[in-house]
């Protein structure tokens, strides 16, 4: 901060505390011990060399208050309050001195205005009226006082009022030369910083502009402001870019680029547009031989009587993305193309496949009607034979004959079952029946395999259920049963086969029976209970061996149980058993049997 801009700031208030630098605390201090040295001095002199001293004594004196009073607001810390008094008290000691020495008429006062115009210059306006009125004072306190010795005898042989006047009038220009030269300064330096501020804008707005265009650039979207009063159009460096213009030359015609074929949608929407309508469309432009595709957006400024005022658009090159479209509709047309080619081998594939597998299951049914006719004949023959034979080992070759027919025949009877399932050859009856019937004939098949291998088979069934009468196919639904009861038997060595049936769910037309067959015996493990519904499957190979089957007892019981419009799963662990169950759903008949 500048020596008058301190004293600008402070000039309101004497006791204000304003930050000075060190070097100007040094300074002021300085200032403040040479008041002092000369305060001493000049009472020295004055006391050793000169007689008539008279009122020359103020002078020193003046220097000692000086001193004192900037002492004492140094002392106080108060450095602006230290400035003004030594400012004040050296140029009343100069005054004084001038006034002293030659009068008012004499040549030093030709120095009172540039000690007026320069304290004006350093410390403002203030500083300056002050510097001049404390001039006045002290000059007519000098012409005041009467003959005190031969500095002021001047002062009686000329006019008071004129030499009172002179001096007034020159602090009164040197004043006003004082605050024009400061007004002068302080406009200029509001001109310099208004144009160093605008010489900054101009360079910040050129930055903004380059960051503009770079953007633009980038992201391959011009801009251009339109007109439509005047026609005038002006284009940022990327549009001129996207267009083909050079930088250099003048700005073209737009619509004068746009392609033949697009040119009457162009024209349609820009006119859609001048009445309100939205200007958003895609469409090709001709640069130097070459097609481009353009996107181009504007947005209008109406007047309040609904005319365009102005007019601000944007242009985006869109060619790569164009050109990405078509090469993404080519191959997709290809391969759709692909798809259905593929579609119609794979359908061909599938009829063939599904011919040759109805082929194979009408030829495995009619091999296995063809086997069962031989191998009656045979178990029947085999049964004449026990009959009539009395030797212990032809019986028992017998015996061995006919166990193994009853094998073969199981295995013949599976093959044809599964084979008509696959080929929907497989029809399933609607007859009358009830559970009672089904329980005898099940209990009979198979307690002596449970009471040949000390099972205890249980076949739990509610007594108002086993006396109604059901609607279905009772041969298929014994079917499951057996087949299910008899891998419980086979798979047990210890302990029970639990046969349970109930009603899960019953309507007017019909009811849902939901079957259970649980057994203490090995259990399945989870990655086998996921397979062992498939056909030919079985939980381990090696059971084929140690208990026999064929593995399609379960594929044909839960595909009849599907048929029957029910389901099939198993809940079992290793070593704790397992638990089938199942669920049909079964027509009722409205009367019943005791």
């Amino acid at each position: 901060m500048s020596s008058r801009q301190e004293a600008h700031s402070s000039a309101g208030d004497g006791a204000s505390r304003l930050p000075l630098s060190q070097q100007r605390r040094d300074l002021l201090a300085m200032a403040v011990r040479l008041v002092w040295i000369g305060a001493v001095a000049l009472l020295a002199a004055l006391l050793l060399f000169v007689p008539q001293r008279g009122i020359l004594l103020a002078l020193p004196l003046l220097l000692i208050a000086t001193g004192a009073i900037a002492a004492f607001f140094q002392w106080r810390d108060r450095w602006q309050m230290v400035s003004r008094t030594v400012l004040s008290g050296v140029w009343c000691f100069f005054v004084a001195s001038v006034i002293s020495i030659d009068g008012l008429h004499g040549p030093s006062a030709v120095a009172y205005p540039a000690i007026v115009v320069t304290a004006g210059w350093l410390f403002g306006v203030r500083a300056a009226l002050g510097a001049a009125a404390l001039a006045v004072v002290v000059a007519v306190a000098m012409s005041l006082v009467g003959p005190l010795g031969a500095p002021l005898e001047s002062l009686r042989g000329n006019s008071i009022g004129d030499g009172m006047a002179q001096f007034t009038a020159l602090s009164a220009a040197s004043a006003l030369v004082a605050y024009f030269a400061q007004l002068y300064q302080d406009r200029l330096s509001e001109l310099r910083q208004a144009g160093h501020d605008l010489d900054g804008r101009a360079l910040a707005l050129k930055a903004s502009e380059a960051d503009l265009d770079r953007a633009q650039a980038v992201a391959r979207v011009g801009s251009w402001i339109r007109d439509p009063l005047t026609d005038a159009i002006r284009f940022s460096a990327e549009a001129r870019r996207i267009l083909g213009w050079d930088e250099v030359a003048a700005d073209g015609d737009m619509l004068a680029q746009v392609d033949a074929e697009d040119f009457p949608r162009v024209s349609a929407a820009w006119q859609a547009a001048l009445h309100g309508s939205a200007f958003d469309l895609e469409h090709r432009i001709v640069v130097g031989g070459a097609v481009r595709w353009v996107r181009q957006k504007a947005d209008f400024d109406f007047a309040a009587d609904g005319s365009p005022r102005r007019v601000l658009g944007i242009i985006q090159d869109i060619t790569e993305r164009k050109h990405a479209e078509f090469e993404l509709e080519k191959y997709q047309h290809r391969l759709e193309l692909l798809v259905a080619e593929r579609t119609a081998a794979l359908s061909v594939a599938k009829e063939a496949a599904e011919s040759a597998s109805r082929a194979k299951s009408v030829f495995l049914a009619n091999m296995s009607h063809e086997l069962r006719t031989p191998m009656n004949a045979i178990m029947g023959m085999t049964m004449i034979a026990l009959r009539k034979s009395d030797d212990p080992r032809l019986r028992d070759s017998l015996l061995k004959i006919d166990e193994a027919s009853k094998h073969l025949l199981a295995l013949i009877n599976d093959i044809l079952d599964i084979s008509k399932i696959e080929s929907d050859r497989l029809t399933l009856d609607s007859a009358y029946f009830t559970l009672a019937a089904l329980r005898k004939n099940v209990l009979e098949l198979l307690a002596p395999q449970a009471a040949e291998k000390g099972l205890v088979l249980v076949f739990e069934l509610a007594p108002e259920l086993a006396a109604r009468t059901l609607v279905g196919d009772p041969l298929r639904l014994g079917q499951i049963v057996l087949n299910l009861a008899g891998n419980a038997i086979k798979f047990t060595e210890r302990g029970t086969v639990d046969i349970r049936v109930g009603v899960a769910e019953e309507r007017d037309n019909g009811l849902v029976l939901r079957w259970e067959i649980e057994d203490t015996g090995i259990g399945i493990s989870a990655p086998d209970r996921r397979r062992i519904f498939s056909a030919f499957e079985q939980a381990d190979g090696s059971l084929t061996r140690k208990f026999g089957g064929t593995g399609l007892g379960l594929a044909i019981s839960s595909r009849l149980a599907r048929m029957m419009g029910g389901e099939m799963d198993v809940d079992s662990e290793p070593g704790r058993g397992s638990t089938f169950w199942f669920t049909v759903r079964l027509g009722r008949a409205r009367d019943t049997v005791s």
